[in-house]
């Protein structure tokens, strides 16, 4: 069982024996699928473990040697699950990353910002980040493709939302402004991505 500080983002306690001792180590970022019952955490090594919600060590994912040595071994700033499973996981501040849950590394990007924030839209299909650089990015999860970026901010993006109608995008900036922006996330689904042309 692990038990999480999230005060002090500290590992206190692990038991049942596993292989992977991480007792003290900083957990930089963490998420929750309560769908498929499964806890991600990530370390400041660069190293994610997977959970059960009981505690039970499922997996431990680390960069294939080809990647690593491509970006560096950066800690991981940004971690979220989509309920398909997919991980993505941004390394430092600008280097993207999806990998399946049994750990296949799936989509490497190099964002064009660096990042500081970012949140999957409801049906994990698009993924919402904030850079330092005011400007708020959609992506595509699968496979990572840059689909659209909104008009920049004047201070840096610290914190993303959507609200729960996945029609507004919450963008929280270092000025301490919120904006929000409109989207429409149906403009790049393939079954709707042609209902305003004429044929």
């Amino acid at each position: 069982m692990i038990f999480v500080s999230a005060e002090h983002g500290l590992v206190l306690s692990t038991s049942k024996g596993t292989d992977f001792n991480y007792f003290g180590s900083i957990i930089t970022g963490n998420d929750t699928l309560g769908k498929n019952k499964t806890l991600l955490c990530s370390h400041s090594d660069g190293t994610i473990l997977m959970h059960t919600t009981l505690g039970d060590l499922l997996r431990r994912l680390e960069l294939d040697n080809n990647t690593s040595i491509g970006i560096g071994i950066n800690s991981i700033n940004l971690l979220l699950m989509s309920r398909d499973c997919i991980i993505l996981v941004l390394y430092g501040n600008d280097n993207l990353i999806t990998h399946t849950t049994s750990g296949k590394q799936l989509n490497y990007m190099k964002a064009p910002e660096k990042l500081l924030c970012g949140v999957l839209s409801r049906d994990g299909e698009y993924v919402i980040v904030g850079s330092e650089e005011g400007r708020v990015l959609v992506l595509r999860l699968f496979p990572l493709q840059l689909l659209y970026t909104f008009q920049q901010t004047d201070s840096s993006i610290r914190s993303i939302a959507i609200t729960s109608n996945q029609r507004y995008v919450l963008a929280g900036l270092d000025s301490g402004a919120v904006i929000v922006f409109n989207i429409d996330f149906n403009k790049w689904h393939y079954e709707y991505r042609h209902r305003y042309t004429l044929h």
